[in-house]
């Protein structure tokens, strides 16, 4: 076997070269991006409301403690019972890829399966929102 006398760049020095290559650049508005063929200033709206999603994903996730205590005290329930609430927001986790999701992936794609997962929380939201305003 013979062994190579060339001495290959180290991985910092690459890292280095990509990183100044970048530096370089201006941002051209007009350069067409690898992810969808679109420009960059046609991406700003995608990802501002991607970001926003998340953010109200979020949102909804640390309400959900507070939430659950709220509920404790209002109904007089034990924190067993309010553990169901965790439960069911967790739960879609485990049991909506098992069901409905990977139909709607296979089916359809992963855009229509985000879409569909967003209107089921947003059914969701619309059907607490009347046992909110009105206590029984």
């Amino acid at each position: 076997m013979e062994e190579s006398t060339e001495r290959k760049a180290s991985t910092a020095t690459a890292n280095q070269d990509i990183v100044n290559n970048r530096k370089r650049k201006p941002i051209d508005d007009h350069e067409v991006t690898g992810a969808g063929q679109i420009t960059t200033r046609q991406s700003i709206l995608p990802v501002a409301l991607v970001t926003i999603l998340f953010f109200m994903w979020g949102f909804a996730y640390g309400l959900l403690d507070v939430l659950n205590s709220h509920f404790q005290s209002v109904l007089n329930i034990s924190q067993g019972k309010s553990g169901g609430l965790q439960a069911a927001y967790f739960g879609a986790y485990f049991i909506g890829p098992l069901t409905y999701s990977g139909w709607i992936v296979r089916r359809f794609g992963y855009r229509w399966a985000f879409i569909f997962g967003l209107c089921v929380y947003g059914v969701g939201a619309l059907m607490f929102w009347p046992s909110g305003v009105k206590r029984s």
